[in-house]
């Protein structure tokens, strides 16, 4: 049952309790809402007022000045009533929240598991190792040089390259050589002078 249903039903009773079997849903409403059971509250002061007002001054129900009560209701129902709204809204949120999460418990294990997964993001630290060096082709080398690694070593150890490594591919007339894991652009740039 809404808010306002149980409102509606609530003024249809006059300020009576309610204890019949269609008011099961507004009984449970009552339990669960405090701004549902503050309104009761000043819906049964306010009938009581009213039949207060008609006894003592034995008028018809028509007849009560409506200015007479408005000054009891706002006395002494409609403040604590205002206080305890404004209470509830701020666990209104988490009443629906605790709510949805109750009836739907596999909205529950994903909650939890995204926040499983948030903290062990954010706790445990994880490294990430990047190898980065630039690759050189160079095409029309002489094949007797391409294909002397030791040579072609002692070039690049000359070259301060000493931690590249070459690969030799295509060699009919001439060999292409490709150079790779250079350290930055000044060995590259020295790499493609040899050309």
């Amino acid at each position: 049952m809404h808010c306002h249903q149980a409102r509606e039903r609530l003024t249809a009773l006059r300020g009576q309790v309610p204890e019949g079997a269609g008011d099961r849903d507004l009984r449970e409403h009552l339990r669960a809402c405090d701004a549902c059971r503050a309104f009761a509250e000043a819906e049964r002061l306010l009938e009581s007022d009213l039949v207060a007002e008609r006894e003592h001054a034995r008028v018809a129900p028509d007849d009560l000045p409506l200015a007479v009560v408005r000054a009891r209701v706002e006395h002494a129902g409609r403040a604590p009533a205002r206080q305890t709204a404004r209470i509830s809204k701020g666990t209104l949120l988490m009443n629906k929240i605790q709510h949805s999460l109750s009836r739907r418990p596999s909205l529950s294990i994903s909650v939890a598991a995204v926040a499983i997964l948030l903290i062990v993001l954010t706790v445990i630290p994880f490294s990430v190792d990047e190898t980065v060096g630039y690759q050189v082709a160079l095409a029309g080398v002489n094949p007797d040089l391409a294909l002397d690694g030791d040579r072609v070593q002692e070039l690049l150890d000359a070259l301060d390259a000493d931690n590249a490594r070459f690969d030799v591919g295509d060699c009919d007339k001439t060999c292409k050589v490709y150079i790779s894991d250079l350290k930055d652009t000044n060995q590259v740039q020295l790499v493609v002078g040899l050309q």
